[in-house]
């Protein structure tokens, strides 16, 4: 009964507040800089986040990357410590590209009650989390498909119950796939002192089998996204030197597939980003995101401000022998006046940032 409890409670939580399911690492964004960017990277190359938008843009400069990501979730200051993290790895090769990913969403020392102890029985750890493959192909220079495949699930354990609780469910481990294209134009610009590129995205994510938790089904929500980036570049004067400013516009509409009966208009995701980089070295981001259900985000339909910035470090230019280029990047999602609603107490935004390290010699 205690065990019910728990799940019932994070079922409100998770489909009042943040989603329309229970499968957050799964469908959370958690790479900063897509997050600051009204999280509209379906046709952008990015190697922290690739694999969530499209399989086919986690194709690198680089040879081989590193990243790890962080977004916090503490939207009431009284709530367990709530957060979501991820670790993912690009690597390049003559065969394609790879990635290997691990998400998990982690809600730490959420107090137990029961009508028996209504002062508390303990405290629970509740987890759930997402491992996943990608690879994409190029068939040209301007055109590659992306393939994923990843598996989700989740558990819990308590810690100091008075009686203790069951630290497991049956379920099953879903098999499932993403499918994505993405397509790079030609530049329009081609001058001496600056270039710029187009490109589209198109995916489709999450479908496969269904979640079998103790013998009931939980839809898995299966999305359809489109978008484009539009990059502009002024050129270096040198090789050796960096290109002065880079600018990236953003653009993104989401659809969700499988959206239950009683909320079917609950489907239209937009989202559109704006980054400008200074010298190869610092970026400002600003974005807009709406989402077709009121909560603690902003109203239904209602764009939702972020904004964030990113320093790189391109070691090599800098001076220093190495092939390594380290990049943070930090993201700000300011919540709505809705947050009242849930709480007397809350947070005004919650943040997110990010860790990468490229390396960019030949692996093999």
């Amino acid at each position: 009964m205690r065990t019910v409890f728990v799940f019932f409670i994070f079922i409100i939580l998770s489909e009042s507040c943040f989603t329309q399911s229970t499968f957050n690492s799964l469908d959370t964004p958690m790479d900063a800089k897509s997050i600051s960017m009204g999280e509209s990277f379906v046709a952008l190359h990015n190697s922290s986040s690739g694999s969530y938008y499209n399989p086919a843009t986690i194709r690198s400069d680089e040879e081989f990357s590193i990243s790890f990501n962080k977004r916090y979730f503490n939207w009431m200051k009284q709530d367990p410590d709530m957060f979501y993290t991820s670790f993912n790895s690009i690597a390049k090769t003559e065969i394609g590209t790879f990635e290997v990913f691990y998400n998990k969403f982690h809600m730490q020392r959420m107090q137990m009650t029961t009508p028996t102890y209504p002062e508390g029985t303990g405290v629970v750890n509740y987890y759930d989390h997402t491992f996943g493959f990608a690879y994409v192909r190029e068939f040209a220079s301007n055109l590659s498909a992306g393939l994923t495949l990843k598996t989700f699930n989740f558990g819990w354990k308590s810690v100091s119950s008075i009686v203790p609780i069951k630290t497991s469910k049956t379920t099953t481990h879903p098999l499932i796939v993403d499918l994505g294209f993405f397509f790079s134009h030609s530049p329009f610009l081609v001058s001496k002192h600056s270039t710029d590129n187009i490109s589209f995205g198109l995916s489709f994510q999450n479908f496969g089998s269904d979640f079998l938790i103790e013998h009931k089904y939980q839809k898995i929500p299966r999305y359809a996204r489109i978008g484009f980036s539009y990059r502009f570049s002024m050129n270096k004067i040198k090789e050796e030197m960096f290109s002065p400013l880079k600018s990236t516009i953003t653009l993104q509409y989401c659809n969700l597939l499988n959206q239950y009966k009683e909320n079917s208009d609950a489907v239209d995701y937009w989202g559109a980003g704006i980054e400008t980089t200074f010298y190869e070295i610092a970026s400002i981001r600003f974005g807009l995101y709406t989402r077709p259900i009121t909560g603690i985000y902003g109203v239904k339909g209602n764009p939702e401000f972020r904004y964030g910035f990113g320093i790189i470090a391109p070691l090599r230019k800098l001076g220093i022998e190495t092939s390594f280029v380290p990049s943070f990047d930090y993201a700000i999602i300011p919540l709505s006046n809705q947050i009242y609603l849930y709480s007397d107490n809350p947070e005004r935004y919650l943040s997110a940032f990010s860790l990468e390290l490229k390396y960019e010699k030949d692996l093999f």
